[in-house]
């Protein structure tokens, strides 16, 4: 093929160009990402690598941030399809050094299914208060991930692990 290189080139060039209207669409100011990637280091998974997740919005309240360590899918073997949570650890009073003043800390546990729904058994850290820039912000912590987000890893049968 005598013109392959313009298919190469036209879509690199593509690329570019998607990758400049996504950032234009990211509305989230600086000073949230850097704060989602410090929360993220926070994360200690007990037993397992893991791989944070999150979903953030602004809300009339402010933002709203909920960070969670994504689930493990098992591919192949004994185990083909199994989601698996990930067990982890995080440091509270790291996580609300994170912020320029605290207004409330809550813990809720919802460990069986409340009457008449078929809800799934969670818990949750919310620190609500003022992020960078004194932006009202509330940052929740889920002990599993939502049940609208995919597998964060998946498992093959010799161990290997790949990012979802």
């Amino acid at each position: 093929m005598p013109h392959s290189h313009l298919t190469v080139n036209h879509l690199l060039r593509q690329l570019d160009e998607y990758l400049e209207r996504k950032s234009e669409r990211d509305m989230r100011p600086e000073w949230l990402t850097e704060l989602i990637d410090n929360v993220a280091d926070l994360f200690d998974p007990l037993t397992d690598i893991g791989r944070v997740g999150f979903d953030c919005r602004m809300t009339e309240e402010g933002w709203d941030v909920a960070m969670y360590l994504g689930s493990r899918e098992f591919v192949g073997g004994a185990h083909d399809g199994r989601i698996a949570a990930t067990d982890f650890r995080l440091n509270v009073i790291e996580l609300t050094q994170l912020f320029v003043s605290v207004e409330e800390i809550q813990f809720e546990a919802v460990p069986s299914k409340l009457a008449g729904q078929e809800l799934a058994p969670m818990a949750e850290v919310s620190v609500r208060g003022h992020g960078p820039e004194n932006t009202p912000l509330t940052l929740r912590v889920l002990a599993a991930p939502p049940e609208y987000a995919c597998p964060g890893l998946r498992q093959f049968p010799n161990g290997e692990l790949e990012e979802n």
